[in-house]
Parts: structure tokens; C-alpha cells; sequence
């Protein structure tokens, strides 16, 4: 997400700074509409990561699966499991 975020906000960026350079648009008009986009374009992620910021599981239990591999939940049964295994011996 990082590159991604920083790629697009500095398209972004360079397309106001674009306008502002040819005079289209005056400094304040053309950093409002890159912060008005910026936050738009960041938005859902902004939001997803910050409901599932205390237990990331969820959204990335979600996405191991669309790709058919396996789920931390699963990968956490399997140390709990091993973990018991250990405490019995």
C-alpha cells in the first residue's frame, strides 16, 4: 500500500502543480483539489486499516483466502495444537 499511496498522490501532485504552472488555477485552488483527491483516493483503505487496526486477522483472513492459501486462524490452530502437544510430554 506504501509505494502505491506515494506513486499516486505525487500523480496527484504533479497534475496540480501542472495546472498552477500553466495559470489555470491559482496555488490555493490547485493544492486544495491534490488534498481533495488525495484523501478520496486514500480513503477506504484509511478506513479498513484503522477498523481492523487491534486485530489485522480479519482483513488478512480474507484476503488469503481469495488466493486459496492459508488463513492465519489456521495457521494459529496448528501452534496451539503443537503448543498442547508440548505441555503434555
Amino acid at each position: 500500500m506504501g509505494i502505491d499511496h506515494a506513486t499516486t498522490h505525487a500523480d496527484f501532485l504533479a497534475d496540480a502543480l501542472h495546472r498552477w504552472l500553466k495559470e489555470d488555477v491559482s496555488w490555493e485552488t490547485a493544492m486544495n483539489e491534490y488534498r481533495r483527491q488525495a484523501r478520496l483516493w486514500s480513503e477506504k483503505s484509511f478506513r479498513r486499516t484503522s477498523t481492523y487496526a487491534s486485530d489485522l486477522s480479519v482483513m488478512t483472513r480474507a484476503a488469503l483466502q481469495r488466493r486459496g492459501l492459508p488463513t492465519i486462524a489456521a495457521d494459529n490452530q496448528k501452534h496451539q495444537a503443537m503448543e498442547q502437544t508440548i505441555a503434555m510430554k
